[in-house]
């Protein structure tokens, strides 16, 4: 794996700090969604057929996607802060053919 030098190291603050306010933002928009969800969640009505399946579906899928997208970003920022450059490629010449 590539190690950074003390120079990659100050843009790797610099990026990672960008990374956080990204991170942020898709929590953000997930507890938007969330509580999107919430609302039609709570105007169903299952005596009078009010259903809102469709739109509970969608942002729930909404939801996951913007936790995997945040997970990713959590495994950016991880790497970077352990000194891995960002877009490095694990080393496959072990014996066992393993990577980890």
């Amino acid at each position: 794996m590539t190690h950074l030098s003390d120079v990659e190291s100050k843009s790797a603050n610099d990026r990672i700090a960008e990374l956080r306010v990204e991170l942020k933002a898709l929590e953000t928009e997930k507890a938007q969604r969330a509580a999107e969800e919430a609302k039609y969640r709570a105007k169903e009505d299952s005596v009078q057929r009010i259903s809102f399946a469709k739109e509970i579906f969608d942002l729930h899928q909404d939801q996951l996607r913007l936790e995997v997208e945040a997970e990713f970003v959590r495994k950016k920022i991880r790497r970077l802060e352990l000194g891995y450059a960002e877009d490095a490629v694990p080393e496959t010449d072990t014996p066992d053919g393993f990577v980890f």
